[in-house]
């Protein structure tokens, strides 16, 4: 007797979401490509949802679509660029943690000591 397998749609195609009109309520699909892997499955709304890792990148997460345009709300990203955890919520990349308005004085990491003046870095030791 031989083992049964159960495959969900998939792909291996960065950025490639599925089609939320395709699909059913509670289906799922999976990207399995590295830099774009997440499991996706349809609310009973028809809204598409992504269950996945954070993205971590220079570029935010399916900002060339190979499927399904667009983002969820809630998606997170890490950018490499700013250093910076984001969120999409109401059409847009927001920061998870803002930067505190008008903030002076020092900052200690591992490696550097930062001076800030009203919320601009002034010096990078």
């Amino acid at each position: 007797m031989g083992v049964l397998s159960l495959q969900f749609l998939r792909s291996g195609v960065a950025h490639n979401r599925p089609d939320p009109t395709q699909m059913r309520e509670g289906e799922l699909t999976m990207n399995f490509e590295a830099t774009s892997k997440g499991l996706f499955f349809v609310d009973n709304d028809g809204g598409l949802v992504k269950v996945g890792p954070v993205e971590v990148s220079t570029s935010a997460p399916n900002s060339s679509p190979e499927g399904e345009a667009g983002n969820m709300v809630g998606e997170l990203w890490y950018d490499e660029n700013t250093e910076a955890l984001k969120i999409w919520h109401n059409g847009q990349w927001k920061k998870v943690v803002q930067e505190p308005a008008g903030f002076s004085g020092t900052l200690l990491t591992d490696t550097q000591i930062v001076t800030v003046v009203n919320g601009i870095i002034t010096e990078v030791e």
